[in-house]
């Protein structure tokens, strides 16, 4: 199963970053290949999300997140566009202000696509999904 891990320092305390993440809502505003955030549970830690996304082509999935304390989300695929979906946000606090984000992804298609474009999508789309979680987390935190 393809899965691919990134980590990254973002000069934001874990809250603010961990506030990020779980605004799902908010994700069309900064994430641009997000169109659409539908939350249809929610619990305190734990949320059913669908959500609908545009990278190389259309993908639309429903998701199961949970959080684990104050650094942690992981999220397991309930239905869509993949076999599998699994992965998490472990955050580690590097001091008062800067967090250590690391992000694991276990992703399978459910439909066949050419290797080039799925390693494009498994890599460069990571990649700019990071850089738009550091970028939001950082804006947050400098209005402050």
């Amino acid at each position: 199963m393809p899965s691919v891990q990134r980590s990254m320092v973002i000069e934001a305390p874990v809250s603010y970053v961990m506030k990020v993440v779980t605004d799902f809502k908010s994700y069309p505003s900064f994430i641009p290949a997000v169109n659409e955030v539908r939350i249809l549970h929610s619990e305190s830690n734990a949320w059913e999300v669908a959500f609908s996304i545009q990278v190389i082509r259309p993908f639309q999935f429903t998701l199961r997140l949970v959080r684990t304390g104050a650094t942690s989300l992981s999220w397991s695929l309930l239905e869509g566009d993949f076999q599998v979906n699994d992965g998490a946000w472990h955050l580690e606090p590097l001091s008062s202000n800067q967090t250590r984000a690391k992000y694991d992804l276990t992703l399978r298609l459910g439909m066949f696509v050419p290797g080039n474009i799925f390693v494009s999508l498994k890599t460069h789309a990571l990649d700019a999904l990071m850089n738009c979680f550091t970028g939001e987390a950082e804006r947050r935190f400098s209005l402050e």
